[in-house]
């Protein structure tokens, strides 16, 4: 039995866990708020089964080893000599030399049966592959790797840790990489040829090979989803990466579950941007259109891409809305968070908070709605992002400006008088506005939105607000 073994077996995950946060039993498993720093967990979304765990919030996942990886940031070796140590497990220093010298012998092995074998190096060129000699690239036609391309896989001290095939006979599994081991962890490792300040985060290794023909570095993921520990190591090299997507529906899904882990690492030293390509992966759209059209690309903000999702009903703006906020306050960096939420306060996002012109009869609900705020200024403090980027006409301009005011602890100015409909004697925001809903909206539509935010009436109130702007707004043809 090797030292990962004993490590696995002696070392209780549950156990483990259990001094960074309470864990609820459940039968066999166990439930949690996730105990990872970077992840602010409302509700318990992180699960223990089977010496695994999973968190259906930050998307992490994994054993004990990876668990320990995740949270101090370590590599694999120092997880081993970390936990070893913990638990007075006999630890023997990885003899990573030889494995690292044998990788090297067999990579330059490969690279010559590929510079005789016509059919691998015609692949190659027909993809665009000029440079080939210049890569990690070889060939083989033995055991498991029979008739593919190899690549050689570096770790981010230059060493080569492992190796992935392609097939070129189009056998499956198209892609396959050597066995995991000790120096070779998929989920943090990123095939890579060479760093330079500037760095795309892409999917494959041909979208890797194709930008490295126009000098432009890229890194791609080993078949896992993009994680922390990726980031921390690439902000090493580039300050602001720029994480690529395809524009369709997955690509989409995969993007917008990397922004939730990585928003939250975001600093004044750690940016990032984004780019979504419709109809094409990096490797077709640049030998289609060249350097020029890659270079004129728009790189997009992790919030314009959080923006973009507003669609759907107002119901499902208002939910979405709350997401976006909920992953913005995850910001660590206390300086970007609020730089953030300023970001946010700018936004003009005319197809859900909509701009009333008039001033309209019988009752004027936006009136109400900031009337209902005034009355608590504990609310105005809250809601002060969400008040800023309000779009509403001149007359309302004082209301707005005023609810900050009061956010910031000043005293409102005279428009006090203009909130003749208000009962300034209510104390309850939230009845007050379930009652006016309940005056102008269907039951069954105000019942399906207050099942939203039963046990979280700060939230639930946001959501009353937003929701009635945006039907007053298509019931109004506004």
């Amino acid at each position: 039995m090797n030292k990962i073994q004993i490590i696995k077996e002696k070392v209780n995950l549950a156990d483990y866990i259990s001094k960074y946060t309470t864990l609820n039993k459940q039968g066999n498993k166990y439930n949690c708020k996730c105990p990872f720093r970077d992840h602010s967990d409302s509700t318990p979304s992180f699960f223990i089964y089977d010496n695994k765990y999973k968190c259906f919030g930050c998307n992490r996942s994994g054993d004990i080893l990876s668990f320990v990886a995740q949270y101090y940031n370590l590599n694999y070796t120092q997880v081993i000599e970390k936990l070893s140590e913990e638990f007075n497990i006999q630890y023997i220093q990885i003899k990573e030399q030889p494995v690292y010298s044998q990788n090297l012998k067999n990579m330059q092995i490969y690279k010559e049966n590929l510079r005789n074998t016509p059919h691998a190096i015609q692949y190659l060129l027909n993809r665009g592959i000029t440079k080939w000699a210049d890569y990690n690239i070889g060939y083989t036609d033995f055991g498991q790797f029979a008739n593919r391309l190899i690549f050689g896989i570096t770790d981010f001290n230059k060493k080569i840790c492992g190796f992935g095939a392609r097939s070129l006979d189009e056998k499956q599994p198209k892609y396959i990489n050597s066995s995991e081991s000790e120096i070779f962890q998929k989920n943090q490792l990123l095939y890579h040829i060479n760093t330079r300040s500037e760095i795309y985060i892409v999917e494959g290794y041909f979208d890797v090979l194709s930008l490295a023909e126009y000098n432009i570095c890229a890194f791609a993921t080993m078949g896992t989803a993009t994680n922390a520990y990726h980031f921390k190591q690439i902000w090493k090299y580039c300050s602001t990466p720029c994480l690529i997507f395809d524009g369709d529906v997955p690509g989409k899904s995969a993007l917008l579950k990397a922004l939730q882990i990585i928003i939250p690492l975001l600093s004044s030293t750690q940016s990032m941007q984004c780019i979504l390509l419709k109809n094409h992966d990096p490797d077709s759209f640049i030998r289609a259109y060249g350097i020029t059209a890659w270079n004129s690309l728009p790189k997009l903000s992790p919030l314009d891409i959080l923006w973009q999702e507003l669609q759907g009903s107002p119901l499902e703006i208002a939910k979405k809305r709350e997401q976006i906020y909920s992953i913005v306050n995850q910001i660590q960096d206390i300086n970007m968070k609020k730089t953030f939420f300023d970001m946010l306060s700018l936004k003009r996002i005319k197809k859900f908070e909509p701009e009333i012109k008039n001033f309209l009869n019988p009752v004027n609900i936006i009136d109400q709605i900031f009337g209902i705020l005034y009355k608590n200024s504990n609310l105005c403090l809250i809601f002060q992002y969400q008040i800023a980027i309000l779009e509403v006409g001149e007359k309302y301009r004082n209301y707005q400006n005023d609810a900050l005011l009061i956010s910031e602890g000043y005293l409102p100015s005279n428009q006090w008088s203009l909130l003749k409909s208000v009962n300034t004697e209510s104390v309850n925001p939230i009845e007050d506005l379930e009652n006016l809903l309940f005056e102008f909206y269907k039951q069954t539509e105000l019942e399906e939105l207050l099942q939203l935010y039963n046990n979280a009436p700060t939230e639930k109130l946001w959501t009353l607000i937003t929701f009635l702007l945006t039907k007053f707004k298509s019931d109004n043809n506004i």
